[in-house]
């Protein structure tokens, strides 16, 4: 598994990444992560492409997944009327496409816009909410991380919603998160081509219509 995403990754006071804690002590032991301060869906598609090219050499495992974890640092300033899609936003989408066709056929989102959950405001929840309509009209899996960010809640660091304390509850919390990540990338994540691979090899039945 490889997560790219923003600081709500991180956890303080020391600011690093949860992926450290989970690949060394709850089993993770394949996972890889990046998390930025401050990142937004392009730098995070950034991230995703250098992990693919410098880390991975082009080559990801068969059974990979990568996991985007954007939670609307785009839209920090509420004076900032622009709705996405920016000429930079649909340059990202079109990349992570790109990403996903040739390298990463398992690619989910992990993506809240609950603005009363982060203590936003209602602009930015129409923002993100378009961001995600964006995700899924390319066929994108959106996972909206309420467990998640409910389990989180009582840890915020320091009065800051978007960040969480590095303890027990925090780490079992994204720990559990994963493993559903997993669960669905596995069973259930959205494959584009997936329609053309049951039609060429013949994956179906023609069962006759009941009304």
């Amino acid at each position: 598994m490889h997560v790219c995403g923003d600081s709500t990754l991180n956890l303080y006071p020391n600011g690093k990444q949860v992926g450290k804690t989970l690949s060394t002590h709850y089993n993770f032991s394949k996972m890889k992560m990046k998390a930025e301060g401050g990142a937004t869906f392009p730098t995070i598609v950034v991230q995703a492409s250098d992990t693919l090219q410098k880390e991975l050499n082009s080559q990801p495992a068969d059974d990979s997944i990568l996991v985007i974890v954007w939670n609307g640092n785009d839209y920090d300033n509420d004076q900032h009327q622009k709705i996405i899609p920016t000429s930079e936003w649909s340059s990202a989408l079109q990349a992570l496409k790109e990403i996903r066709e040739s390298y990463f056929p398992r690619v989910l989102i992990m993506s809240c816009m609950d603005y009363r959950r982060w203590g936003c405001t209602t602009q930015w929840a129409i923002k993100i909410r378009y961001g995600h309509l964006q995700l899924r009209n390319e066929d994108f899996l959106v996972l909206p991380m309420k467990i998640l960010v409910g389990d989180l809640l009582p840890h915020c660091y320091m009065g800051d919603r978007f960040h969480s304390n590095k303890n027990e509850a925090v780490l079992d919390a994204w720990e559990r998160e994963f493993h559903r990540i997993a669960h669905i990338a596995t069973f259930h994540c959205v494959m584009p081509d997936y329609g053309e691979f049951l039609h060429k090899h013949g994956r179906y039945l023609m069962m006759p219509l009941v009304s």
